[in-house]
């Protein structure tokens, strides 16, 4: 008897041990802040340097979540990423937007929507003063006339909205991000460059929130593999001990 109440108590305390290590992974979830160069068009932006992708640098100090091992305390030991360019009519919903920072391998963020801008056409035909603000027709651009000396300056922003994949677990959860740049001269003269075919090119800055599934965003976690079967093994063991016990307290007659 004293054994079988010492085995029982074993099943249990293995129970209690593999519940714990039965849990979901993480999602992917925080901050990440990034800067790199990038080029404008009308119909889309490139990230330097060219080709389809391009790099960015991870903020030293400013990333929070899953993100904060980028955290180098040293901006001259900045971490980079790899980033695809943005076309306006051909990116599809669910392409690879942004990934490749070695201390987080498995956090990708995936693109599914860009803007659209939200300052209206009002001042895109007004002329430069500080403050002036433009959307251009079906644009994701948002423009906005900064006084810079005797003239001005352009800030550029456009919002972006995505999915951030655990690639190790499958795991989702979605993001918002906001990019940000400034160029020299009003964005009157920047549309005009633009309208006409041509490009500019500046350094920006960009943020990106993920929510990680508590309850807002939707992430759907799932079990650990090697845990599960831990799991299922200590409720295994627990049962056939349950059933040996019950089988020993029946009456000879019923065995």
């Amino acid at each position: 008897m004293i054994f079988k109440r010492s085995a029982l108590r074993l099943a249990f305390v293995l129970a209690a041990v593999l519940l714990p290590a039965c849990v979901f992974a993480d999602p992917i979830t925080g901050t990440l802040n990034v800067t790199g160069t990038i080029t404008v068009t009308s119909t889309g932006i490139a990230f330097a340097p060219s080709g389809s992708t391009g790099t960015v640098l991870a903020d030293a100090f400013t990333n929070t979540g899953t993100f904060a091992s980028l955290n180098s305390g040293d901006p001259t030991t900045e971490q980079s990423g790899t980033i695809y360019d943005l076309n306006f009519t051909t990116t599809t919903p669910g392409s690879t937007f942004l990934t490749g920072f070695s201390s987080v391998p498995g956090a990708t963020l995936d693109v599914n929507s860009l803007g659209p801008g939200v300052f209206g056409t009002a001042g895109c035909t007004a002329a430069p003063a500080a403050g002036e603000i433009c959307t251009p027709t079906g644009s994701p651009y948002d423009f906005v006339d900064l006084p810079a000396g005797t003239g001005f300056d352009t800030s550029l922003s456009i919002s972006i909205s995505g999915t951030a994949v655990n690639t190790a677990t499958g795991e989702t959860s979605p993001f918002t991000g906001t990019i940000t740049s400034q160029f020299a001269g009003s964005y009157q003269a920047l549309l005009s460059t633009l309208g006409g075919g041509g490009s500019d090119s500046s350094s920006f800055s960009a943020t990106f929130v993920v929510d990680g599934g508590d309850g807002s965003g939707g992430s759907t976690p799932a079990p650990e593999p090697g845990s599960l079967v831990l799991l299922l093994a200590g409720l295994g063991a627990i049962g056939l001990l349950a059933s040996s016990r019950r089988f020993r307290n029946l009456p000879s007659a019923t065995r």
